[in-house]
């Protein structure tokens, strides 16, 4: 199913789907639209249910009918950082990252949502040796924030990333590259190296006209002084100019100020359909053209989309666990009542056929041994089919039991139970820690259940928690005693 690219920023909406037609790009569709302002403040959601309902008039006015999306969120509220590490496996690097976390990233790490990426390691840092990573976090209210007014307009975000990375991902793999991004008074300026950002910022412009291009020329100057200082680069290659207050007069006249020229990305960008697309956008877009399954880049969601789509959990999954119930319910209902009947069909068979023989004389041995021996093979089925009644798997009251354990605060998206006799996996959503808690309390009060594993690391998060639980049933739990 396709997905599409929504970047949010603190006075605007952008929507992109990109296609592809042959080995190239086309924009198939790109809408954008104002955002009151107060809504969102500082790349955070000052108004969920307002945000929420200009959201769903905005892809609904615009004809965005796909509920995956990628969601590109303004740097200013993401804190990224960059660290070396040794030449570990995947695995292994993952937990390095996990391990360092209290000192690379600001905050307690239960506050926080947080991702990582391996990126390319600077030409000071040989890569046969070690590993360069991305991290990038933001609190964990301020991302529940945004999922609440996700939920309410009705989408699923696949990966959530910051500003900076969705830009670097249109400029590909090249020498050092400062990008401007102008948004009115708001800039975000990123400096992109190998095909990865290693620098970002964003800033207000004073509202004073003549004081602008003074305030905008000296952040410049900032940004690029400090990224060639701490990454011992010579020069920045290339500058650009993006956003939608980008203009050729100001390009000509940073370009004049710095030495150095300043290109336009609507020059650079040359994509069937993409005027007056902004690259962080595109970038955006890019990435949702992405199979999940193949999808490495970085995302502050608690699980990245490559791990989501191999685990094949649904962020938000309504009303399957009562789908399942109803259904199970039905099929041993029937079954149930199928069997019942074929007993009392084989019952009075039996009955008749006993009173014909009662009918008959003695004498008839013949005939009396033939029918005792049919009446034999009939009471062998009738024993037969009682059998199979007792050893019926009655699955509906676990079913009904784990229903009624997961409370209010607990949604399940998938019920695993692949082969008899072995544990029962559940996956799904927990809204805070208590409730997950009260949750595994409940199941391991059933009569039904013998042992309920869940890792322990779960209850380090607070909201919006994606869990699996392993519940290992009583030996006969499933058999009709």
């Amino acid at each position: 199913m396709a997905i599409s690219a929504l970047e949010i920023g603190d006075n605007y909406l952008r929507a992109i789907r990109l296609g592809r037609k042959g080995n190239n790009l086309i924009v198939q569709k790109s809408a954008q639209t104002s955002i009151e302002n107060g809504l969102i403040s500082g790349g955070r959601v000052v108004a969920p249910e307002k945000f929420a309902h200009l959201l769903a008039n905005f892809l609904k006015t615009n004809r965005f009918s796909e509920y995956r999306w990628i969601v590109s969120l303004s740097c200013k509220d993401i804190f990224t950082t960059y660290k070396t590490f040794p030449n570990l496996a995947h695995g292994d690097l993952n937990e390095a990252v996990e391990i360092n976390l209290p000192s690379l990233l600001p905050g307690e790490t239960s506050e926080i949502s947080w991702g990582w990426q391996e990126i390319e390691p600077t030409k000071k840092i040989a890569a046969e040796h070690a590993k360069m990573v991305m991290i990038s976090s933001m609190l964990q209210k301020d991302l529940t924030s945004f999922l609440g007014a996700f939920s309410v307009a009705g989408i699923v975000p696949v990966a959530i990333e910051p500003k900076s990375l969705s830009i670097s991902r249109v400029l590909g793999n090249q020498k050092p590259t400062l990008v401007l991004d102008l948004e009115g008074l708001n800039v975000t300026v990123v400096v992109i190296s190998a095909g990865f950002p290693r620098f970002a910022r964003e800033f207000h412009l004073p509202p004073a006209e003549k004081e602008q291009f003074k305030s905008l020329l000296s952040e410049v100057r900032r940004a690029m002084n400090f990224y060639l200082t701490e990454s011992k680069e010579a020069k920045i290659e290339t500058i650009i100019l993006d956003g939608p207050s980008a203009n050729p007069e100001i390009a000509q006249a940073l370009g004049t100020s710095l030495n150095q020229e300043v290109k336009l990305s609507r020059d650079l960008v040359k994509v069937s359909g993409a005027s007056g697309v902004t690259l962080s956008i595109f970038g955006a877009g890019i990435r949702a053209l992405t199979p999940p399954e193949q999808d490495t880049s970085l995302s502050l969601l608690p699980v990245g989309a490559r791990e989501a789509a191999q685990e094949q959990r649904a962020l938000l999954f309504y009303g399957g666990l009562a789908n399942i119930i109803v259904i199970t319910t039905i099929l041993f209902l029937l079954l149930f009542i199928g069997t019942w009947g074929f007993i009392k069909y084989l019952t009075l068979q039996a009955d008749s056929q006993l009173a014909s023989l009662s009918q008959k004389q003695a004498s008839q041995d013949s005939k009396t041994k033939e029918m005792q021996n049919s009446i034999k093979e009939i009471n062998a089925q009738i024993t037969l089919e009682a059998s199979l009644e007792d050893q019926m798997t009655f699955f509906s009251p676990v079913l009904e039991g784990i229903y009624n354990a997961k409370g209010a605060g607990v949604q399940i998206s998938n019920i695993d139970y692949s082969k008899e006799n072995q544990p029962i996996t559940l996956t799904g959503t927990a809204s805070s820690r208590e409730a997950l808690a009260s949750f595994r309390d409940a199941l391991a009060a059933e009569s039904f259940t013998e042992q309920v594993q869940m890792p322990s690391s779960k209850f380090g998060e607070n909201q919006n928690i994606l869990f699996t639980m392993t519940l290992t049933l009583k030996k006969d739990a499933l058999k009709n005693e």
